[in-house]
């Protein structure tokens, strides 16, 4: 159900359904059983199911005659229910009766018992079927697809809990990702198994969905909703004549469907709840003196008539169908949101506080004298007591009590709103000057699918009163001609990839040179002149009489944030919704696209949100690594669901993690490492490929321009050739058409055709447009900038080579990327249209009316070469820990075996193959002698002696702790010694094998079970020789103990130490584990426990003062005699935690002498012109390194760098100090600091090349020209609190000439001078 949130999540519902009851769950092969919804008179024989769980529940629904059984009298409550018997029991409770018009299902006959009973659901809106049009009826119906059926019908989509998709089951991984939400929203209704599991693709008992429907609707007479009851669930009532009175329902009401024309009468109801109006005529659901939260009218069958009278009061009323609702003299309203038709009646005395009318609530009457406080109209045809209405003429129209204080209207079909007199048409009504209201009826499939759209097809546009109406579209263009193709062979990502998929790529790969396909994201599920966003409009077409050739959309979409999704629908709709819009365009013969805005998996915050470091978290190994699948599920069940009548494969060009080099997104460079990104980019690549089967996926990479056309640029996060189909570049104009822009432009078209060319990959400019802003609604500078952007592509033989250039949404009329025609609201005609039509007439350019034979060209695809591919530890990471995982992966080749290796070391450590996720792993335990040093990791792949694949990492250890020493006892007792007992006795100490590996082995002996303090001392002997005591900041150890050593009630053991001469302090002392809590470990038939210890030793001064140090093993309850292990006893020294030195920008001395990791550390501007960093031993103010910043400016002018500060705080300080080495050649050193939003600049001076510390008050800086929101700023106290960027820029004096030079910096910080 396309419903809001629900308040409720239920775990009981009262069913009012009279007499009618559930009929008998069909069964084909039953003699004699009952179908078509008859009852069958069943002998309760109890012995059958006398002692099932379900016996309680089977009795309560037989004897009241609302379920039956077979005729032999059994109930068979362990057998396994079909999808059309659940389906036929869900449409009984709610009343479904209406037929679905449309084809009926492909293996549905019209004969079988359950084909109405699917249709009918079908048309209900909560059964979808299969692909290619099945329903697959007598299949047994899994725990997964029921729970998702019920959670559709009960409208429990939206249930209250945020985004997390987790539930409580073991096997939560085993639920598909479109069945997650739904177990999720139900898992305070049913129940697992005793084991923890759910059993997702189990088949449902009947037994089973009594207990699941009589959690959710447990059915009664309407005379047991006595007043005054107070129902702890949801109330669905599916009969006429039911009325209610004085009850309190803390869930939510269903008027439902079965209620048909008939009448409902609610009196002192109060529903905490939603109030789902699906059922009742013309007559009335009336409601008086109750209390509705949220009322949501929506009968599919026909008008309803909802009625309120009295002192009923609504939070809030939406009308999603066509609907009359009357309100009485005393009745409230705070908010009604009208999506449909509605005849709204207000009698003097009600009130609505915010009245809201959507596009499609065309034709809308309000009618009476009632207040409305507020009013927004965004339809047409509105009429208030007979006149027509605007929001401009409401006040004037409404009389005294009828009015609206505030508002916005906007009369178009997008949504989009002005305000006061920009709005209207200016002739008493809603008529939008020059759109017609016929169709474009034509049989192909560019010209279909507007009728009543209010738009005319441009076949002739001319309208002297605007402007960009006289360039005529010229419909004689031929399509592209495919014959002479080249069809060799093609090197895809996927090997497999489906036949239209290879297609798609060899038309890409042909036509580049021949013509650019244009393209626009959301082109038929956006725009200003379209009516409708199921795919079948576009602004394109209203401007030229074609669709475009390529349509792009966003996984937003699946979320919901973007049409044709809605936040109001479940995932599985709004997947199925985006499948069907890509669906039609491809049936267009269009090329559709999808990118990625991707929330923020860490904070659930959206893009935008760039904290967390989020890459290190969703890769494997991290903590959200299973959220980021689940995303990756909705994208494959999209992939899969695309597929068109004949069951072919739609093909999809994926488009993730675009303009990386930036630091807008979470995967930005400013907050993802090039090693990060490109592991993020092939694990998804991965993901989807192999673990979820996606076969119709071209990827793309597209980085944001511009690259001076330089291919090292471009490519310094390339994920690889064996991950990237389609090498892309987005770019917007900044300077409005400025010949500078397109210079670069084509400089790096070209350059990354070239490499396109190389690779044997397909280029294109991936997204584009007139402004990052888009254009304005007049006063645009360049009124031909499309065409002169086709020129400049045209002008170079390189450049020319793109295969498609796709530009952005048209959200707004006053930001659109493609220009309008007779768009609504009085806006007419764009002033760049008729430079777009001469786009569309441009010979060199193609939209959709072009394509032909895209998807049916016959290619192979070449094999893919075997790959190892090390996934962690990442190239140049940083490690702290004392412990790795190494991962990798091998591809299109088994291997015998893989095994790493270490720098220079000959020993191979064998990794194993993990059937889960299929990576090899292994724990890799560097020794801390590595810290503070680079080393090479090596893994290799072996086919019998051959080593057939490889890969290496280089990686840099910067330990939090380093091991001093190691006691290990792998050939001796390692100078470990007995230091006596008490309440407990060592017999010797000796080294022994164990389980496989050397350990101490204590012979002991614990008399007494009744002691609880049992002691055990090792001397740790000449320790002092072997580490600084003083540097020890804890010890670790493993033990092994048998768990029959422990007879009283609590047996435990645990380690302290003592550091002598100092014999009264123990640490880690009480800090005793059970023995039933130890992890059991067996070892030749007996049970041991094995007691990790963690001692910390936290007294420095003491720790300096020791000569020696001893351990202690301590037990309490313990009556033992035999062996106790010790093993791997270390000594580590923890660093303490680094001082953060908030003031400081940097003084670049934390980067180890690496010039990799600093750049890591810094963003390059994208548009701007070439910088480069490096550390400099020779410049600098302090310390070991300075900052050598090089610059090579040409034809932006400028250049910069920019570096992530996290929030800190500089209130405290008033001053800017830096050392500076000029280079004399007097450009414009800028330097910028983003504070609380707002981007202030310094600019100390170049002149000269006497270097010197600088000190810049932070009065001296001035917020950036183009920041002119925030002009007037100062930067003070308040905004110095949140310190978020820092940047260093240097613009060229004189940007048409080239220039390039060298400036040193070192130790910028913010001091206080006060």
């Amino acid at each position: 159900m396309k419903k809001a949130q629900v308040v409720m999540r239920t775990a009981l519902s009262v069913v009012l359904l009279g007499s009618t009851a559930l009929p008998a769950f069909a069964d084909a092969n039953v003699e004699g059983e009952a179908v078509g919804g008859n009852r069958v008179n069943t002998v309760q024989s109890a012995a059958e199911w006398s002692g099932h769980w379900a016996e309680p529940l089977i009795n309560k629904w037989l004897t009241a005659g609302w379920v039956s059984g077979y005729p032999d009298g059994s109930f068979r409550p362990d057998q396994h229910v079909s999808r059309s018997e659940f389906v036929n029991a869900i449409n009984t409770i709610f009343g479904y009766y209406v037929l679905d018009q449309e084809e009926p299902f492909a293996d549905v006959q019209a004969g079988n018992w359950y084909a109405s009973a699917l249709s009918i659901a079908r048309e209900a809106g909560y059964y979808q079927g299969y692909p290619n049009n099945t329903a697959k009826p007598d299949k047994e119906i899994t725990r997964e697809d029921a729970a998702v059926l019920l959670v559709r019908a009960f409208g429990l989509e939206k249930v209250a809990g945020g985004t997390d998709s987790s539930t409580s089951f073991l096997d939560e991984s085993d639920i598909r990702s479109y069945a997650r939400e739904s177990v999720r929203v139900l898992s305070g209704v049913i129940e697992g198994y005793p084991d923890g599991s759910f059993k997702p693709e189990g088949a449902l008992t009947r037994a089973e969905m009594l207990s699941w429907l009589d959690e959710l609707a447990p059915v009664v007479n309407s005379m047991d909703t006595s007043s005054g009851r107070v129902i702890q669930g949801n109330v669905v009532i599916n009969q006429n004549g039911i009325k209610l009175s004085d009850v309190v329902i803390n869930g939510n009401l269903y008027i439902a469907p079965g209620v048909r024309e008939g009448d409902v009468d609610l009196s002192e109801v109060t529903v905490k709840g939603a109030t789902y109006i699906q059922g009742g005529g013309t007559h009335s659901v009336t409601v008086t003196d109750s209390a509705l939260d949220n009322i949501f009218v929506d009968r599919r069958e026909g008008e309803v008539r909802l009625e309120l009278t009295g002192t009923t009061t609504t939070g809030q009323l939406h009308v999603e169908r066509s609907a009359t609702v009357a309100l009485g003299s005393e009745t409230v309203v705070r908010s009604a949101k009208l999506s449909a038709r509605t005849t709204l009646q207000l009698d003097s005395g009600s009130s609505v506080g915010e009245l809201h009318m959507t596009k499609d609530a065309k034709g809308t009457s309000v009618t009476g004298t009632g207040k409305v406080s507020k009013v927004d109209i965004q339809a047409d045809g509105v009429l208030l007591n007979g006149k027509a209405v605007t929001q401009d003429t409401w006040l004037a129209q409404a009389g005294s009590d009828t009015g609206a204080a505030s508002g916005t209207v906007n009369n178009s079909s997008d949504g989009g709103s002005s305000t006061g007199n920009n709005s209207g048409n200016g002739s008493g009504g809603v008529s939008n000057p020059g759109n017609g209201g016929g169709s474009g009826g034509g049989s192909d499939g560019n010209t279909g699918g507007n009728s009543g759209g209010g738009t005319t097809t441009p076949t002739n546009p001319t309208n002297p009163s605007n402007p960009g109406s006289g360039v005529t579209p010229d419909h004689s263009q031929t399509p592209i001609d495919t014959s002479a193709f080249d069809l060799s062979p093609v090197k895809l990502v996927d090997e497999q990839a489906s036949p239209a998929t290879k297609s798609l790529f060899a038309y890409l790969n042909n036509v580049r040179g021949e013509a650019i396909l244009f393209g626009q994201q959301h082109a038929t599920t956006e725009g200003v002149t379209i009516t409708a966003n199921d795919g079948t409009q576009s602004d394109v077409f209203n401007d030229v009489g074609a669709f475009p050739a390529v349509f792009g959309w966003d996984t937003l979409s699946l979320e919901g944030n973007e049409k044709p999704g809605s936040l109001d629908v479940s995932p599985e709709e709004n997947t199925a919704k985006l499948a069907a819009v890509m669906k039609k365009a491809y049936e267009r013969g269009g090329i559709v696209t999808l990118s990625a805005h991707m929330k923020n998996f860490v904070t659930g915050n959206d893009f935008y949100d760039t904290s967390g470091s989020v890459v290190s978290h969703i890769l494997p190994g991290g903590d959200k690594n299973a959220e980021y699948n689940i995303y990756l599920d909705q994208i494959a069940d999209l992939a899969h669901q695309l597929s068109d009548d004949q069951g072919n494969d739609i093909p999809v060009i994926f488009r993730p993690f675009h303009e990386n080099n930036g630091n807008w997104f979470w995967w930005g460079a400013a907050f993802t490492s090039k090693e990060q990104y490109v592991q993020l980019y092939r694990y998804t690549v991965e993901y989807l490929r192999d673990t979820k089967g996606v076969d119709n996926f071209l990827y793309a990479f597209s980085p944001n321009g511009f690259f001076s056309g330089n291919e090292s640029e471009y490519l310094k996060t390339y994920p690889g050739d064996d991950y990237v189909d389609i090498l892309g570049f987005d770019i917007y104009g900044s300077a409005e058409g400025s010949e500078g822009w397109f210079t670069k432009l084509v400089q790096d078209a070209a350059m990354i055709s070239r490499i396109a060319d190389s690779k044997n990959k397909v280029a294109t400019l991936s997204e584009f447009g007139y402004s990052t802003k888009g254009m304005k609604i007049s006063g645009n500078h360049d009124k031909a900038w499309f065409t002169n952007l086709l020129k400049a592509l045209e002008s170079d033989p390189d450049a020319k080579r793109m295969a498609y250039m796709l530009t952005w949404v048209n959200f707004e009329a006053d930001q659109v990327f493609v220009p309008y025609r007779n768009a609504p609201g009085g806006l007419g005609n764009h002033e760049l249209l008729d430079d777009f039509v001469k786009l569309y007439n441009a010979p060199y350019t193609a939209f959709n009316d072009r394509l032909q034979a895209v998807y049916s060209l016959n290619v192979s695809t070449q094999p893919n070469a075997p790959r190892l591919n090390i996934v962690s530890p990442l190239n140049q990471q940083q490690i702290k820990e004392n412990e790795v995982t190494v991962r990798a992966r091998v591809l299109g080749q088994s291997a015998d075996r893989v095994v790493y290796t270490v720098g220079q070391e000959t020993e191979e450590h064998e990794m194993i193959l993990s059937t889960q996720d299929n990576y090899y792993t292994a724990a890799w335990h560097p020794d801390s002698e590595l810290d503070q040093q680079s080393v090479k990791l090596h893994v290799k792949a072996y086919v019998g002696d051959k080593i057939v694949m490889q890969d290496e990492v280089v990686v840099n250890f910067n330990f939090d702790a380093s091991r001093l020493y190691t006691y290990t006892f792998d050939s001796d007792t390692n100078g470990v010694s007995s230091g006596g007992a008490f309440q407990a006795e060592i017999n010797s100490v000796e080294q022994a094998e164990f389980n496989g590996s050397g350990m101490l082995k204590i012979n002991a002996k614990f008399e007494d079970g009744t002691h609880t303090w049992q002691e055990l001392k090792l001397t740790l002997d000449a320790i002092a020789q072997k580490v600084k005591l003083a540097d020890v900041s804890k010890v670790t150890l493993d033990m092994y103990v048998p768990l029959s050593a422990g007879v009283s009630s609590a047996p435990s053991i645990y380690a302290t130490a003592t550091l002598p001469d100092d014999w009264n302090t123990k640490y880690n002392i009480s800090n005793a584990v059970a023995l039933g809590d130890l992890e059991k470990v067996t070892v030749d038939g007996v049970d041991y426990g094995k007691y990790t210890g963690e001692i910390v030793l936290d007294n420095p001064e003491k720790s300096a003062a020791a000569t020696s140090m001893m351990l202690s093993i301590v037990g309490s309850g313990l009556q033992y005699t035999g062996p106790i292990y010790v093993d791997n006893i270390q000594l580590i020294h923890v660093k303490p935690e680094p001082i953060f030195d908030k003031d400081l920008m940097d003084d670049y001395e934390s980067y180890a002498g690496n010039d990799t990791t600093l750049s890591n550390a810094y963003t390059p501007n994208a548009q701007g012109d070439m910088i480069t960093i490096k550390l400099t031993q020779d410049q600098k103010g302090a310390g070991e390194y300075g900052l050598q910043y090089d610059y090579a400016l040409s034809s932006s002018g400028y250049g910069g760098i920019t570096r992530v500060m996290d929030g800190a705080d500089w209130s405290d300080r008033d001053t800017l100090r830096l050392w500076l080495a000029p280079d004399g050649k007097g450009q414009k050193l800028v330097l910028q600091v983003k504070a609380s939003g707002v981007s202030f600049e310094a600019y100390p001076s170049l002149a000269g090349t006497e270097a010197g510390w600088v000190e810049i008050p932070f009065s001296q800086f001035k917020p950036a020209p183009w920041d002119t929101a925030n002009a007037g700023a100062a930067f003070d106290a308040v905004k110095a609190k949140n310190i978020q960027e820092f940047s260093i820029y240097i613009n060229a004096t004189d940007p048409s000439q080239p220039v390039s030079g060298t400036l040193y910096m070192d130790d910028i910080r913010a001091i206080s001078k006060k």
